[in-house]
């Protein structure tokens, strides 16, 4: 893969590792939901999003523990019960950082998650159910990729800035 399709991958999991780092408080560890697969079958831009992830922790003096690996029901996006398992496996765990979406299943309420003392982070691809749910305070961050703003854009990011939006909820109004 040439350098060129990596450097968004790369700014993006070091984005991400600045993100977890102002958040994370003195068990210096960062908590990780990822897909089932990752490890077993070869996924070049998460490869390299998740190691630039854990080199930006380390840098900071921060660690990824632990990885819990979820079965996906799509692209960047888990099972819900594959999902609320491990958020409940890592309930505890200061920040947690899921790079499969934060899907819950028909009838879960989102206010359960108010009572875990983990700020979520979401890298994943734009859901709708995820504005309430930064709007409420339940995630603290959501990385997303940039939306076109026109037909013009180009097709593949060559950085974060072209590539990816960040959204917290004092300016999770702005999503569609």
């Amino acid at each position: 893969m040439p350098d060129l399709d990596r450097r968004p991958y790369k700014d993006l999991g070091k984005r991400t590792a600045e993100e977890a780092a102002k958040r994370v408080g003195q068990s210096k560890k960062v908590a990780v939901i990822i897909h089932r697969e990752f490890g077993a079958l070869k996924i070049p831009n998460l490869e390299i999003e998740m190691d630039a992830l854990t080199e930006g922790l380390k840098q900071k003096g921060v660690t990824v523990e632990p990885i819990e690996k979820v079965e996906m029901l799509s692209v960047g996006l888990a099972k819900p019960p594959a999902f609320a398992a491990a958020i409940e496996s890592l309930k505890e765990a200061e920040v947690i950082v899921s790079v499969v979406g934060f899907p819950m299943s028909p009838g879960q309420a989102p206010t359960a998650f108010k009572n875990y003392k983990s700020k979520f982070i979401v890298v994943a691809p734009y859901q709708p159910n995820l504005k309430g749910l930064l709007q409420e305070g339940i995630i603290q961050v959501f990385i997303v990729p940039r939306f076109p703003a026109s037909a013009t854009t180009q097709a593949f990011p060559q950085n974060f800035d072209n590539g990816f939006q960040v959204f917290t909820p004092n300016d999770a109004a702005k999503l569609p």
